[in-house]
């Protein structure tokens, strides 16, 4: 007599059942060891959460779905672009190192805005350009207040020194 020796979470005569630990509460069915697809509208490892009835008001933001579990309210973030415990918070997909994240709506895209001296995708690189264009900066706007102090100092230097002429001139007149 043949006997089927069956594959890890498999039983029957034929191997035919799967078979799994989790009965994922009777809100879905179990796809391998603790492991469960929830029947719509439960969510959760164990399908425990279960989404607002539509009377109840939705406190999530961004079209997230608002549920119940274990006696408190939550929210899932349906729209990968929000995240934080309401969906309203602005999440980038590369984190934002030395920046902020900002939402766009009308593109309804997010990216990550840099400070001056940092660049890239996710503001993680120096930006040594930066620094140099504002050194530069610097040293033409220097040389051209001390140019201009020159300038003005030479004016007034060569204005004073015609004017005492002048006052000597008339001394030696009278």
């Amino acid at each position: 007599k043949l006997k089927c020796k069956c594959q890890l979470w498999y039983r029957g005569k034929y191997c035919e059942q799967f078979y799994c630990q989790n009965n994922c509460n009777q809100n879905g069915y179990c796809v391998s060891p603790n492991k469960c697809s929830c029947y719509i509208p439960y969510r959760g490892e164990h399908c425990t959460e279960y989404p607002c009835s539509f009377e109840h008001r939705n406190e999530c933001k961004n079209d997230g779905l608002g549920y119940h579990f274990n006696n408190t309210y939550k929210c899932y973030c349906t729209n990968s672009l929000f995240g934080g415990k309401r969906c309203n918070e602005v999440t980038c997909a590369d984190a934002c190192w030395k920046g902020k994240c900002l939402y766009t709506p009308k593109n309804k895209l997010s990216f990550c805005m840099c400070h001056d001296l940092i660049t890239g995708k996710n503001c993680s690189i120096m930006n040594l350009n930066f620094q140099k264009n504002k050194i530069g900066k610097s040293v033409k706007i220097f040389f051209y207040v001390l140019s201009s102090f020159f300038s003005t100092f030479a004016f007034l230097l060569c204005f004073t020194s015609k004017f005492w002429e002048y006052v000597e001139d008339e001394k030696e007149k009278k």
